[in-house]
């Protein structure tokens, strides 16, 4: 059995529009209250570290090479380890840093550098190569010297 449904005819239509009236209504605007306040310069005080506070210094590739060879055991050190090491970690999927040919280069011309200023003494010059080319065995492929594929060992 279906349910009735009473319907209430109570609603009116008329067909009037509402009046429309030219006033202006205005609303206040909100008040807001800027101050300016003058810059303080900071003084020598403000930028001494606290006593808890601890300040470490950029130590440069040059001086952190030279101690690593003076805290060495042996009289002939490899230096290979500690120049991978001054390189982050490498993403996943990403080549190493110190593999690209840039950084080889860069490598090369600060080994230079110090041999040249006496500060560190170099076995040999295979630290040349770093950055240049070279074919493998049997393969077209153009390849460049990194630090995987030359030793470069310094003397005390």
């Amino acid at each position: 059995m279906a349910k009735q449904i009473k319907v209430k005819k109570d609603l009116e239509v008329s067909n009037e529009a509402p009046a429309i009236t030219n006033e202006v209504i205005e609303t206040p605007e909100p008040k807001v209250d800027i101050e300016i306040k003058e810059e303080t310069k900071a003084t020598q005080d403000a930028m001494t570290p606290l006593k808890g506070d601890v300040v470490t210094e950029e130590v440069s590739e040059e001086q952190r090479l030279l101690d690593y060879i003076s805290n060495a055991h042996s009289e002939r050190v490899e230096l290979n380890p500690f120049l991978k090491s001054l390189y982050p970690l490498p993403t996943f999927q990403q080549p190493a840093l110190w593999l690209d040919k840039g950084e080889s280069k860069r490598i090369k011309m600060l080994l230079g550098k110090m041999q040249s200023e006496n500060k560190i003494s170099l076995v040999d010059d295979g630290y040349q190569k770093l950055g240049s080319f070279y074919y493998a065995d049997g393969d077209t492929k153009t390849r460049h010297y990194n630090l995987d594929s030359v030793k470069i060992f310094a003397l005390k």
